[in-house]
């Protein structure tokens, strides 16, 4: 039993610190995507 709860720790752990990186993936290509169109848009509205 007590096995099984440490690997269970363990799953959550790992699928916790996965779905950090992905969340910090996701939200770094968002940033780069908006600071794209933010460029894009800036550059258009000085030309």
């Amino acid at each position: 039993m007590f096995r099984g709860l440490f690997s269970f720790r363990a799953a959550f752990f790992t699928s916790l610190v996965f779905d950090g990186v992905l969340f910090s993936e996701l939200l770094h290509l968002r940033l780069r995507a908006l600071q794209h169109i933010l460029g894009r848009t800036h550059v258009n509205v000085v030309a």
